[in-house]
């Protein structure tokens, strides 16, 4: 749902593994595009019907040929998913 969209905190809802809400700033996307280092990480993330969804996330900054950081991509894994019949 997220293809061709412009990512903000309001598109996508991250929490901790304990509940709480991220921040914009503690965003994993963010935090990539600050360090310009790569990722991993077991977040909660939002589904569009509402429910939380356990997921790991790898987000992967994108470089041109200067080395300069020119976006991320973010790969998210249903964590989950291992643990149905």
């Amino acid at each position: 749902e997220m293809l061709h969209h412009v990512w903000s905190g309001r598109n996508i809802s991250y929490a901790d593994e304990s509940g709480r809400p991220l921040a914009d700033g503690e965003a994993p996307l963010r935090e990539v595009l600050e360090t310009g280092r790569p990722g991993a990480r077991t977040l909660k993330v939002r589904h569009a019907d509402g429910r939380w969804i356990d997921v790991e996330v790898q987000t992967v900054p994108l470089v041109d040929d200067a080395g300069k950081v020119r976006g991320a991509a973010e790969i998210f894994r249903d964590s989950g998913r291992h643990n149905r019949a």
